[in-house]
């Protein structure tokens, strides 16, 4: 594989492959998750800005994408199949062996991304989490009374509502495209997403690689204890965090975990969505490229 080319690759796990994206580079190993019913794909923008010296992997998690682990939403209990599968995928690539390790993240990616980093101490160098799911479980209160009269609304609701086949993807496009939550994306970003987003259906048309109800399944499991155990993070952290309706890191739990892990660099980015990666990709490549660079005299010291 040529320097600075992207490949779509796969790693045999016990029960199916990974697929994922590698550009290869002689510099820091950064792993990059996406987002709950979102793709690798999803993030090229920000890829492409990315230092050549970067080795950029980025993997299509269970249910997601090109991959073909098994994912029968009636199976899932919470997310801690995805910190597996991840630690699992990072066993098997030599890349990850002997140089420093970043993991990337946005949403659920940045939430499973430091549950790896909880689960091997030391193992990950640096986390970078763009707006990671951290939401405490619901109170009693919370649980009897409001969520009955929010179930309607809620997203596991709405993913299971969502449409899975379409004739092409140019079709896909023009139903999201400046709609829902993808008000705010950029129309190459919405196309990425679809491009890593959709398979054949065996019928002349594409269905949706990430199936409804195991997008809904994930979104009904959000509730996690990663808030509970931040400061036994061992890795240094970046956290950007948004302010708009919609965001899955509220400032008040940013605050939170600023106090578990004071020297975290938290970064609160005013007026942007949940979708930050979309809104603010360039930023989001060059915080990257100095995270990365940053680690670089690590690079070094583990190749000799």
């Amino acid at each position: 594989m040529a320097a600075g080319q992207f490949q779509r690759q796969q790693l045999n796990l016990a029960e199916g492959a990974v697929s994922y994206f590698e550009r290869p580079g002689p510099g820091v190993a950064l792993v990059f998750l996406h987002a709950n019913g979102f793709n690798a794909n999803t993030y090229r923008r920000i890829f492409d800005r990315l230092s050549p010296d970067i080795h950029l992997i980025a993997p299509d998690m269970r249910g997601h994408g090109q991959t073909t682990l098994p994912a029968e939403p009636d199976r899932l209990t919470d997310w801690n199949s995805y910190r597996d599968d991840m630690i699992a995928f990072i066993d098997g690539l030599s890349v990850a062996r002997n140089r420093p390790l970043v993991m990337a993240g946005h949403s659920m990616g940045g939430t499973i991304s430091t549950m790896v980093a909880l689960a091997r101490p030391g193992r990950v160098a640096q986390l970078f989490l763009m707006d990671p799911v951290v939401f405490p479980p619901p109170n009693i209160f919370q649980r009897l009374v409001l969520m009955p009269f929010m179930v309607r609304s809620n997203l596991a609701e709405g993913a299971k509502r969502r449409r899975a086949h379409y004739p092409d993807k140019d079709t896909i496009f023009k139903s999201y495209k400046g709609r829902g939550a993808f008000v705010t994306w950029p129309d190459d970003m919405l196309r990425d997403y679809i491009d890593g987003g959709t398979l054949p259906d065996g019928a002349g048309g594409i269905r949706l690689a990430c199936a409804p109800a195991w997008e809904a399944a994930n979104f009904s499991l959000s509730y996690n204890e990663v808030w509970r155990q931040f400061d036994h993070v061992t890795s240094p952290v970046v956290l950007f965090h948004a302010t708009e309706q919609g965001a899955t890191c509220p400032s008040r739990m940013a605050r939170y975990l600023h106090r578990q892990k004071p020297d975290m660099n938290r970064v609160q980015m005013n007026g942007a969505s949940h979708f930050l990666p979309m809104e603010y990709p360039e930023r989001m490549a060059d915080e990257l490229n100095r995270v990365c660079e940053s680690l670089r005299s690590q690079v070094l010291t583990a190749v000799k």
